[in-house]
């Protein structure tokens, strides 16, 4: 019983390829039993002007780790866009101050919120939000919606690598908002209720963020795969 041979790879550079840049074939190098067993490949040796054939050793074996077969694959990544984290850290600077402005306020009356949410919820229900929808229910809303930007943009600021922390830091803000608004604001009173809402609300834009986010790395990894294999066509 014979033993298995790993996969080989042979650079062939023919006179006639390095005189002209025609693709040699690989029955001129190789028997016609076996040239249609190859899996054969072209590709250009950079700086020399000249082509080379390797060909591996029947086609679905697998390649030679280290070998030139694998080179491309294993460089470096794509650096990040410096101009995309700039605008999602302004983004979150911005959006940061304007929920401490909201939640730490020394008079909430001043923003007329009261009179906002009773027209608001006027409006829902006129259009058929149960009678029981009423300003609890509404604040509690709003609390939620207000942290989900803030939450889709931690998600995006963070690294993959630390983007877990969001999900204690979130909260984490949120009861430091309370706990100022307890201690240190007379006419603002602190609710644990808020802190859920908040916390809800800043989980539910992590993970809308998480989800874009392996989208997109899935689309960019086949991009970068699609123009690696055509940079390899000569």
């Amino acid at each position: 019983m014979g033993m298995p041979r790993p996969a080989i790879s042979y650079g062939l550079t023919t006179a006639a390829s390095r005189s002209s840049g025609h693709r040699p074939s690989p029955a001129h190098s190789f028997p016609s039993s076996r040239a249609h067993r190859m899996n054969w490949e072209w590709e250009a040796t950079p700086g020399d002007g000249r082509r080379s054939g390797h060909v591996t050793d029947l086609i679905g074996a697998p390649r030679v780790p280290g070998s030139a077969h694998e080179a491309p694959r294993q460089g470096a990544g794509p650096a990040k866009s410096g101009v995309r984290s700039w605008i999602t850290f302004i983004l979150l600077v911005c959006y940061t101050g304007f929920v401490l402005f909201v939640t730490l306020i020394p008079r909430l009356s001043d923003l007329k919120t009261d009179a906002l949410a009773e027209r608001l919820l006027g409006v829902l229900h006129r259009v058929g939000v149960p009678a029981w929808f009423g300003y609890d229910k509404l604040e509690f809303t709003m609390n939620v919606a207000m942290f989900v930007p803030l939450g889709f943009l931690v998600g995006l600021a963070l690294s993959r690598r630390w983007i877990w922390l969001g999900v204690f830091l979130l909260p984490a803000f949120s009861a430091s908002i309370e706990w100022a608004q307890g201690a240190l604001l007379d006419e603002r009173v602190s609710d644990i209720r808020d802190v859920v809402a908040n916390g809800v609300g800043g989980w539910i834009g992590l993970l809308v963020a998480v989800i874009i986010r392996a989208i997109v790395w899935s689309r960019d990894q086949k991009v970068i795969e699609r123009a690696m294999w055509d940079a390899r066509v000569p």
